[in-house]
């Protein structure tokens, strides 16, 4: 994470899970996340649950860019 430039709440990805899912599957909150990678969404701060293959909760911090890179075993 780091500070956004105008204080907004931001996130991005920065890969998908490996193989197993791609942009029609990636998940944000239960709806489709419809953005690129690499290409910063305005979302509230707060915790959300992001899927692709595996379910996973975030942090994103208020005014923050939170750059999604890492799905983890």
């Amino acid at each position: 994470m780091s500070p956004s430039s105008d204080g907004g709440t931001y996130l991005a990805f920065e890969e998908y899970d490996g193989g197993a899912c791609d942009a029609s599957s990636l998940q944000v909150d239960g709806v489709r996340w419809a953005l690129p990678l690499d290409s910063i969404g305005v979302i509230r701060p707060g915790q959300h649950v992001i899927l692709c293959d595996r379910e996973l909760t975030i942090r994103v911090d208020s005014g923050t860019v939170f750059r999604f890179n890492y799905w983890g075993p």
